[in-house]
């Protein structure tokens, strides 16, 4: 997430992962509206571009049978089946990790953000 605003923050970037519905928060945020009053589905930039390494402990939902963070991405198929990416290990995305094991927990983890009114597309397995 690069940050391209002429400020002090220009030319920084943030490798966490962020989705569209974090900008209205963030032009809130710094506007001082109550955006939690507007129970607001997003979450506000601001602590990113004030410090690109700050703590966010969130997924992006880039569409909505795909979830990523930082390092992994989860593509859902209406079918059950996904295609899950270890971006460390594969920042192309040559080979999927759907078999490994080891991912099982990170797997449930990513599929956990997937919105349950989005359940039905993803024939009732969001998981």
């Amino acid at each position: 997430m690069p940050f391209l605003c002429g400020s002090v923050h220009a030319g920084k970037t943030s490798a966490r992962a962020v989705g569209l519905i974090d900008l209205y928060p963030k032009r809130a945020d710094y506007c001082g509206l109550e955006s939690s009053a507007n129970k607001l589905e997003g979450r506000s930039l601001r602590p990113l571009r004030e410090d690109p390494e700050a703590r966010w402990e969130r997924q992006a939902l880039t569409t909505y049978v795909e979830v990523r963070d930082e390092r992994f991405r989860d593509i859902h198929y209406p079918d059950g089946t996904d295609e899950p990416y270890d971006h460390n290990a594969d920042p192309h995305e040559w080979s999927d990790i759907a078999g490994a094991p080891e991912y099982a927990v990170v797997k449930r983890r990513l599929a956990a953000a997937i919105p349950a009114r989005f359940a039905k597309s993803l024939g009732d397995r969001p998981g």
